[in-house]
């Protein structure tokens, strides 16, 4: 996904393009389409932790950080708080970015 976006502050704001209307949208009533904006979020904000949670279960990595932060995010769209869910993905995803400059100059 960093691909189609060009890096990772792309990312972020691609997410954010979809996130903060489909929270707004979902506490005006308009559930459906609040799903869907959030949904992409989900997806655009956190494709390379889930892929990397996959690989990680393949390696039997079960407490991997990527592996926690899909089951939090997924949890919580099952439970309604797709907010959330977006929320602790981005949060995710700011922090792969600083620690990854930080430590790749």
């Amino acid at each position: 996904m960093k691909r189609i976006f060009r890096g990772e502050l792309n990312l972020i704001i691609a997410g954010l393009v979809f996130f903060i209307p489909g929270a707004i949208l979902g506490h005006l009533g308009f559930d459906i389409l609040s799903l869907v904006l959030l949904t992409l979020a989900l997806v655009i904000t956190g494709f390379d932790v889930f892929v990397s949670a996959i690989r990680g279960l393949l390696r039997r990595d079960f407490l991997d950080e990527k592996f926690l932060m899909t089951i939090a995010s997924v949890g919580a769209f099952v439970i309604g708080e797709s907010t959330e869910g977006v929320a602790v993905m981005k949060h995710e995803g700011v922090d792969i970015s600083i620690t990854g400059n930080s430590t790749n100059p």
